[in-house]
């Protein structure tokens, strides 16, 4: 087997991982490199790849969905968790529009299933925050008060269309630490409901790494840039707090009670959970899925190699 092959069939295992059934251009545009080298696959090369591994009957398709055997189910719903994710996406624009009126939020990135637009009904937003530099803990306070109030913050077993908080990233600490698969898929796939132009910085800044993972990937210039509207409350609201001197008060009151909080959570201390906080950026991860995905992918593999070298 070729390492083009095994990228192939590494590729398909990890969405099919992620319950996702890739379409052809997706497996190519998606395609993962593993040595991690950044070598780009040439699209009717992967044609040629997996029309010879649907001969071999390593992998099957279904109305132009790719899954391996005994995955159809993947491919029958990627139609209804589209139209899901569609009409999630329509309801989180709009309380987006209230959120941005918060002090220091500067940008909110759709990740996970809803931005692979693979949700079911009962699932809810996964979003990274952005949040202005210098003032990470006060504009998280505010933000997670603001969604309580409403009640769009998800806890307990309240799930359905409710916003999922779990990364906080400064504007000056949009490089991210995590450079793997997981990250970069997450990446790839987010859109901004707001703040299009620090979704383009972080692409931008995460590039180099990125497209030695994904190297098919490129970003659309142009594309991202978007005026935002105007917001005066906010506006006004930070030079009140800033010019006061409150601002600067109310981070350091909010960072030490915050992390005080994090030590005292047993999440923190969860075998391989992944909490991370600085003035940066703000992780709260109690179960990472990305090592659990990178082992079903790599599963797939080793026994579609296994199935291959009995086959031969």
């Amino acid at each position: 087997m070729t390492q083009q092959e095994k990228n192939i069939i590494f590729t398909l295992a990890y969405y099919n991982s992620l319950e996702y059934a890739p379409t052809t251009f997706e497996l190519w545009k998606l395609y993962f490199d593993s040595r991690k080298i950044g070598s780009k696959l040439d699209y009717n090369k992967v044609l040629d790849l997996i029309e010879d591994l649907e001969a071999k009957k390593v992998i099957f398709q279904k109305n132009g969905f790719w899954f391996f055997e005994s995955r159809e189910i993947l491919a029958t719903r990627r139609i209804k968790a589209e139209k899901i994710s569609a009409a999630k996406v329509k309801k989180a624009k709009r309380w987006t529009k209230i959120l941005k009126q918060l002090p220091f939020v500067r940008g909110v990135f759709v990740t996970g299933t809803l931005a692979m637009k693979n949700s079911t009904a009962e699932s809810d937003w996964d979003v990274w925050v952005i949040l202005a530099k210098k003032r990470i803990w006060l504009g998280r306070l505010f933000l997670v008060g603001g969604l309580y109030f409403l009640g769009k913050k998800r806890h307990g077993r309240k799930v359905k269309n409710l916003f999922c908080l779990n990364h906080f990233f400064a504007e000056d600490g949009l490089r991210l630490v995590e450079q793997n698969e997981f990250t970069a898929n997450e990446l790839v796939f987010s859109f901004p409901l707001l703040g299009a132009e620090f979704h383009e910085k972080m692409l931008l800044e995460n590039v180099d790494w990125l497209k030695k993972i994904k190297p098919n990937f490129s970003i659309k210039s142009g594309g991202l840039k978007k005026k935002e509207e105007k917001v005066y409350l906010q506006r006004t609201i930070e030079t009140i707090l800033e010019i006061s001197g409150i601002a600067f008060g109310l981070n350091w009151l909010a960072k030490k009670l915050m992390i005080k909080k994090i030590k005292n959570n047993p999440k923190t201390y969860w075998e391989k959970a992944d909490v991370r906080f600085s003035d940066q950026a703000l992780i709260f991860l109690p179960v990472p899925q990305r090592g659990i995905i990178l082992s079903k992918a790599e599963k797939y593999l080793t026994e579609v190699e296994k199935k291959c070298i009995i086959e031969a």
